[in-house]
């Protein structure tokens, strides 16, 4: 018996895409493009944004923010607001990760290596994404 082989639309809606980094004032209007690009690529995929800090966003604690809202000392600026909102309509969940310890730099007189914080907002995302999946 020759099983059937799945549609590509089963298996782009079985798909979650996890962008993982910060925003802030310096890459919001970017990511906005790259995940607004990434559902014009994959319309029917889940996609999770996983943010490790922000400075731009309002938000109560780690977790999901369901509402995403500009600070206070962003509120009038239009392109952020704009980016914010596109990311919001493009965007399936957004995450918040929960602290993390810094690692010392890796070259002298660099900041901080933040890798862990990058891995548990990759977490965050990678959780959500298979606390959603359909095969759950």
């Amino acid at each position: 018996m020759i099983s059937k082989l799945p549609n590509k639309k089963d298996i782009t809606d079985s798909l979650s895409i996890v962008v993982q980094g910060p925003l802030n004032k310096r890459n919001i209007i970017q990511t906005a493009r790259i995940i607004s690009g990434w559902r014009k690529i994959f319309s029917s995929c889940r996609i999770i944004f996983a943010i490790s800090q922000t400075d731009i966003v309002m938000f109560d604690g780690p977790g999901i923010i369901s509402d995403p809202r500009l600070v206070k000392k962003y509120r009038d600026n239009g392109l952020f607001y704009d980016a914010l909102e596109l990311i919001a309509e493009c965007c399936d969940v957004i995450t918040l990760s929960g602290a993390a310890v810094s690692m010392p730099p890796v070259k002298r007189g660099m900041g901080n290596n933040h890798c862990n914080l990058q891995i548990e907002a990759a977490k965050a995302g990678l959780d959500e994404s298979v606390r959603s999946s359909v095969y759950n």
